[in-house]
């Protein structure tokens, strides 16, 4: 409840457990299309905002981010766990596991190589 009132996702409550199957789904579907994209397209001839389903995937994914510096995590015990919800504990450990990777998986680098090869 007190999660809820500070805007905190629980890591396995509905709203978390639907992004996360977004997100899969998202990941398959890049898996499949980027390649393809790669091999047919050529980057002299995409203007520089790119395809408009690059520009959705980006904000997706930047949108994940949020979420993810948004959402509780358990901290193991030596009982039982403890569900972490102070937000700077939450944003402590996302800096530290995922956020560089994250940052880099979403950097729009077709955007920089449009604008560079111009």
């Amino acid at each position: 409840e007190s999660a809820r009132r500070a805007g905190i996702f629980l890591p396995d409550g509905m709203f978390r457990v639907c992004w996360d199957f977004c997100v899969v789904l998202m990941l398959v579907m890049l898996t499949f299309v980027e390649p393809l994209q790669l091999a047919v397209y050529e980057f002299r001839n995409r203007n520089l905002l790119g395809d408009p389903m690059e520009v959705v995937i980006v904000v997706f994914f930047v949108a994940d981010i949020f979420v993810n510096f948004n959402t509780a995590f358990d901290r193991p015990t030596d009982v039982d766990r403890e569900l972490v919800i102070d937000r700077k504990q939450i944003a402590a450990k996302y800096c530290k596991t995922w956020l560089l990777l994250d940052l880099v998986a979403t950097f729009p680098f077709h955007f920089l190589l449009t604008t560079l090869s111009g």
